[in-house]
């Protein structure tokens, strides 16, 4: 962030960089933490991981839950292996992709891939043998409440301020889809969004990096 510059009154931050495996003890402890991403998937991946270590959070806009929570619903089979849940995501992902770039409506991509994520990432983590085990981990992610850590996109953290902010996979801005000079633009003011959101301390991390405690 070369080009911001920080009142005279204000109090000193800093800038961190977790390029390999991290641990949550590294974060500030102290004040209000946020784990922002430009997507859904790496907060809802982040959530469950948070929810193993019993470690409270809140999910900021739980409207955000009913696309995922209808898609499972919809594709997921009612009892069966990982590998079966698995399965159902990547066969409607690849469907209707392709739907959506034959009917030239590729604005919905983004959409269909961070949905798809979603669902991966909460069957990646608790390995379900029935339908109703991802509902269950749906259910209780958005069910935590900590408001000194906050997990969110960064649309949604839009005009809020934390103490210490985690941009979680940073390499989503700006986004694979983001093909026109407009579309680049919008990602540069959500990047510009995402890092406004702190007061005192900035950190990127990547999500896969995440030891736990």
């Amino acid at each position: 962030m070369p080009l911001f510059r920080a009142a005279s009154a204000n109090a000193e931050g800093t800038i961190s960089e977790f390029p390999g495996p991290w641990y949550w003890h590294q974060i500030p402890s102290g004040g209000s933490v946020a784990i922002l991403s430009r997507n859904n998937a790496p907060i809802y991946a982040m959530a469950t991981k948070l929810l193993s270590l019993r470690i409270p959070f809140q999910i900021l806009g739980r409207e955000g839950n009913r696309p995922v929570v209808a898609l499972a619903k919809k594709i997921l089979p009612k009892n069966g292996e990982p590998h079966e849940f698995i399965e159902s995501v990547n066969s409607w992902k690849e469907n209707e992709t392709l739907t959506a770039e034959t009917s030239g409506k590729h604005s919905r991509l983004e959409s269909i891939t961070d949905r798809a994520e979603c669902l991966l990432n909460i069957i990646a983590e608790i390995s379900p043998t029935s339908r109703e085990e991802v509902l269950n981990a749906l259910e209780e992610i958005f069910s935590e409440t900590n408001p000194k850590i906050i997990l969110s996109t960064v649309h949604r953290a839009k005009g809020l301020e934390y103490d210490t902010v985690v941009h979680l996979d940073p390499w989503r801005i700006p986004s694979f889809f983001a093909s026109s000079a407009d579309a680049r633009q919008q990602e540069a003011n959500i990047l510009n969004v995402l890092e406004t959101r702190t007061k005192l301390h900035f950190i990127t991390a990547n999500l896969k990096h995440f030891m736990g405690k």
